[in-house]
């Protein structure tokens, strides 16, 4: 514990190269460390739907939580409301922004009172089968609950921007504007 404590205390506030910052990515992909208990069941659920997944996919430094490349999608799960606050919302648009550059379209699922059902496998399958079909879905991020229904955004929630759709059946993304 003492040198744990140590070495916390020796890297507190220094910045990581960006050499180093995809060394850890790359690690954290080959050894699928960090996922959570919700993004492994949602990932089962999504193979056994017939799709490919890889947990933790490095993206430059950052990792996908669950991504499905053949598609490009990009699911994170958003399980704990610490991804609005703090360095996770500071870092939040930056990473966002550097996914949809890099070709991938994001959804984000806010898992609120440990609800994840079949709406939300369904949602995300649904964008694949529009993929599938070449119907592009644009440079935009979709917005769930772990329910598959929009996302309600609030206070305890990050500001997305520009919202394009409605509750009633139609997809909820944001806009590059």
């Amino acid at each position: 514990r003492r040198n744990t404590e140590a070495a916390h205390l020796a890297a507190k506030d220094k910045r990581r190269s960006p050499e180093t910052k995809k060394k850890i990515a790359l690690a954290r992909e080959r050894n699928v460390s960090g996922a959570s208990v919700y993004e492994s069941i949602l990932a089962e659920k999504l193979m056994a739907k017939g799709l490919e997944v890889t947990l933790q996919k490095t993206v430059e430094c950052y990792n996908i939580d669950i991504a499905i490349p053949e598609f490009s999608i990009a699911v994170e799960v958003f399980g704990g409301h610490w991804h609005s606050y703090g360095r996770h919302a500071r870092r939040f648009r930056e990473r966002f922004n550097l996914l949809l550059d890099r070709g991938w379209t994001p959804v984000i699922v806010w898992i609120s009172n440990g609800i994840l059902t079949d709406g939300c496998v369904d949602y995300i399958v649904s964008l694949c089968d529009d993929s599938r079909l070449d119907q592009t879905t644009g440079r935009c991020e979709h917005v769930i609950d772990g329910n598959g229904k929009p996302s309600a955004i609030g206070d305890s929630k990050l500001n997305y921007g520009s919202i394009v759709g409605s509750d009633e059946g139609c997809n909820l993304v944001r806009g590059e504007n």
